[in-house]
């Protein structure tokens, strides 16, 4: 059997006679994220190697994330640019977005108010594009979110990504993605929606603001209690900023804001660094003026 170049010691072997594969990044219950540099187009890159033993349904959830990512093309999104079969391992070849996960990067700093409009006004318009095409992620959360050391967040991790209306890989009834920012639908084990998302996105940007999960304890929890209450809106935010994520949360869809009027009420602005600002190329990830960038509200 050929050395792995995942595991193997010393200089490791190229995955498909192209990529030499650097340090894992990242690693989750499904798939683990490695940097690594593409010989063939003298570039960084990001490997995404999903994890063995693989069943029928990790291996649909694959190629569902293959083709979905392949198909879109925006600024906001992890770029895909290959795929591939290494022994048992399947894998994705991406964009390396150089920075953390907004996980990490929220376990290091608190952002501000006007860090949170600014990273909601960057993955608005993403999910809006996604959903345009028919696609709802299905589990949005802090850790499938990524922002480099210019502040720009992406979106990534479409595993459990289904098109609206194609028929799901799991039986109905099934609760799909994270216990702590699943919409009330879910947790029903009902449909995902576009709303779903912007439901998940609007508990992502409560726990930017305020420091912690709104729903917390173990799965079942968790994902309950928010069929008991909304999340609790701190009367310190801005008026409009806190009815903008009262309507995200809401669980009554007839009040419940989409991604589109998110969209047109958060708007991102053109950034206001230069040249001359040291904290542009510091590089240090601990600044909060080198990890997000200005946005306006209306």
């Amino acid at each position: 059997m050929d050395p792995d170049p995942f595991s193997a010691t010393g200089e490791r072997p190229l995955l498909s006679h192209r990529y030499r594969i650097g340090a894992l990044v990242g690693s989750g219950g499904m798939a683990e994220v490695y940097r690594a540099y593409d010989l063939k187009l003298e570039r960084p890159v990001a490997i995404k190697r999903f994890t063995p033993p693989a069943s029928a349904i990790d291996h649909r959830r694959f190629e569902d994330e293959a083709r979905l990512l392949a198909g879109l093309s925006h600024p906001g999104l992890v770029t895909v640019y290959d795929a591939g079969q290494h022994q048992n391992s399947r894998y994705l070849v991406m964009r390396l977005v150089d920075g953390p996960s907004l996980h990490v990067a929220l376990s290091k700093e608190r952002p501000t108010v006007d860090e949170v409009v600014s990273l909601a006004g960057r993955l608005a318009p993403t999910l809006a594009y996604v959903h345009s095409r028919g696609i709802v992620h299905r589990d949005i959360k802090p850790s499938n979110i990524l922002v480099d050391l210019d502040g720009e967040a992406y979106l990534a991790d479409f595993g459990l990504a289904r098109l609206v209306d194609a028929d799901g890989i799991t039986r109905s009834g099934d609760i799909v993605g994270t216990a702590a920012y699943l919409a009330p639908e879910q947790v029903r084990g009902q449909k995902a929606t576009p709303a779903s998302d912007v439901y998940a996105l609007g508990l992502v940007l409560l726990q930017a603001l305020t420091g912690h999960q709104e729903y917390q304890g173990g799965q079942a929890e968790a994902a309950l209690a928010r069929l008991t209450r909304d999340p609790l809106i701190p009367d310190w935010l801005p008026v409009g900023l806190a009815m903008l994520l009262a309507e995200m949360t809401s669980a009554d869809k007839n009040t419940a804001t989409d991604d589109g009027a998110v969209r047109g009420t958060i708007r991102p602005a053109r950034p206001r660094r230069t040249v001359d600002d040291p904290v542009a190329h510091s590089g240090h990830a601990g600044a909060a003026p080198s990890r997000w960038r200005p946005a306006e509200f209306s």
